[in-house]
């Protein structure tokens, strides 16, 4: 995926005539899907470019223009064939300001045919809040002069959160992504950009996962502070309603038609889970990993318990992947218990390795110390 901002003018001599913005012509091919991306300083728009930019390189057909803040320079930009328009507002803003809809009213005169889809950036999960900013737009457009037009236009409110927050509570992974631009991917109409359209579906392939990978690391997190709890451990129960609510995230991000296989995959990675507790060979494995000093007992519950956690999720992920993209095909005699019991035994050595080289060469009494964060880094890092 490119990202691109439009040509720089060269500066001139003190007292030369300023010459008008160049025309920007042919920085955009018509057979991509270009996404034009609005938003004042602290809108989070740069944190949303950068989040979805690693998932495609030049060849992508997915490509995202950094709006220029000049209007001139905007102005510059309206031969070039942008497809759609992302208009950012900070998720945790308790207004929206009239500057905020005149810069969009300005663009989508520019573009008066290309679709708007808000994006509120910095959105924490609640529902309650989601619905608030809705409803708080919305009361913006019809408060605005041209608010009408522009509720026309806008074919979606989608709320994000384009990289993990973290609370006193547990991390918030990113969510959001997939579905914006999934929907930008719908809303775009046009034969010129219907192949275009077919292959950025990859690319939504691509933050689906980027989004489980990520729900799956702040479940292990937040397992490792489970399981740091001073309490008769290991025991599955414990763990089995954070996994749960794992998994039920997980399953909602892929949004598999058959539901039936969804609860089996879930069945499935939570008895592999709890079969691994129960075994304790995992705590031997991790009694053997070299630290200096010895570690305790609510250190290596809180490793176990991160361990099996994380590899409830990935195997689960996984299968959806290879569902998701055709590598698996799911009929009456597909197995999808052994499958998921097999991935998860595949996984589960390399987890351990990952923690193995985390915990290497540390100080036993340090390792308790932000161990939550260090278990979602980790996690996150193997991917």
């Amino acid at each position: 995926m490119a990202l691109l901002k439009p040509r720089k003018t060269a500066k001139h001599a003190k007292g030369a005539k300023a010459l008008p913005a160049p025309e920007a012509e042919g920085l955009l091919r018509p057979d991509k899907l270009n996404v034009l991306v609005l938003g004042a300083p602290g809108s989070g728009k740069s944190t949303l470019i950068q989040a979805i930019a690693p998932y495609a390189g030049e060849d992508s057909p997915l490509v995202l223009i950094d709006a220029p803040e000049s209007s001139s320079k905007l102005k510059a930009l309206k031969k070039e064939p942008v497809h759609a328009i992302w208009f950012c507002l900070d998720g945790m803003q308790h207004a929206i300001l009239k500057d905020d809809l005149e810069g969009l009213r300005a663009a989508a005169k520019l573009w008066p045919d290309v679709p708007l889809i808000a994006v509120f950036t910095h959105s924490l999960g609640t529902e309650e809040r989601d619905f608030a900013n809705i409803t708080m737009l919305q009361d913006a457009f019809e408060g605005y002069k041209r608010g009408r037009d522009l509720t026309m236009r806008t074919k979606d409110i989608i709320p994000v959160l384009a990289q993990e927050f973290e609370t006193p509570l547990g991390i918030l992974p990113v969510r959001g992504l997939d579905r914006l631009v999934e929907r930008t991917r719908e809303v775009v109409t046009g034969a010129e950009v219907e192949a275009s359209q077919k292959k950025v579906r990859g690319v939504v392939q691509d933050l689906k996962r980027k989004e489980a990978n990520a729900t799956v690391a702040a479940s292990a997190a937040m397992a490792a502070t489970i399981g740091a709890v001073p309490v008769s451990f290991p025991d599955a129960t414990l763990l089995v309603p954070l996994q749960t609510a794992m998994l039920a995230k997980i399953s909602k991000l892929y949004d598999l038609k058959d539901k039936s296989a969804a609860a089996q995959i879930s069945e499935a990675a939570l008895k592999a889970g709890a079969t691994t507790i129960v075994g304790r060979s995992l705590l031997t494995a991790v009694k053997g990993i070299p630290v200096v000093g010895t570690i305790g007992g609510s250190v290596l519950n809180a490793a176990v318990a991160a361990i099996v956690t994380s590899a409830v999720g990935e195997s689960s992920v996984i299968v959806y992947d290879k569902i998701s993209k055709g590598e698996l095909v799911i009929d009456e005699t597909t197995d999808l218990g052994r499958i998921v019991m097999e991935v998860f035994s595949g996984r589960l050595p390399d987890i351990v390795s990952v923690v193995a080289k985390a915990f290497a060469g540390k100080k036993a009494s340090e390792i308790p110390k932000d161990l939550a964060k260090m278990v979602y880094n980790m996690v996150i890092k193997e991917k």
